[in-house]
């Protein structure tokens, strides 16, 4: 049997179903290839980790326009205060926004030292700034965690708010 009668053949066969099995055995397919083709494209949504969270909505403005000058891909969260990149690219970008001085909130870690001279700073200022810093990384770290919608920020210039 050669293909032109194969193909003759399945033709009278779905002849022979009727019209309304035969509309049901086209919508189960277009149904099927659908199911298909969204699994597909939801398996090959990157997945995103969090960059920021707690921003204040200038420091929100100015690290989406970084990233987005630098093509990097990334998300507003749900909240509006937290930003999002792809898995493996929070180092890159935290590094790519230290360059230029974002965020530049209250809640600073280590780019307290880029704002302090070396020249004439004692031993004791240089550990307070690094204990600064250090605060300021532990509560970015801590609003990183699910569930947590703040940390304390550390306090500026020593002084309680």
């Amino acid at each position: 049997m050669n293909l032109l009668d194969q193909l003759s053949t399945v033709t009278k066969n779905l002849a022979s179903l009727g019209q309304g099995k035969l509309i049901a055995l086209i919508s189960a397919g277009v149904i099927a290839v659908g199911i298909v083709l969204a699994a597909g494209l939801y398996v090959n949504k990157p997945s995103y980790e969090t960059l920021y969270v707690g921003l204040e909505s200038n420091d929100l403005n100015q690290v989406s326009v970084a990233l987005a000058e630098a093509n990097m891909n990334f998300e507003v969260g749900s909240d509006g205060a937290s930003i999002q990149v792809p898995v493996g690219m929070t180092g890159k970008a935290r590094l790519y926004l230290a360059e230029r001085g974002l965020p530049n909130s209250a809640n600073a870690g280590y780019e307290l030292f880029d704002n302090v001279g070396s020249l004439g700073l004692t031993s004791f200022m240089q550990e307070v700034t690094r204990v600064r810093a250090l605060e300021g990384e532990i509560a970015r770290t801590i609003q990183q965690i699910s569930g947590i919608a703040a940390a304390p920020r550390p306090h500026r210039h020593g002084r309680p708010r």
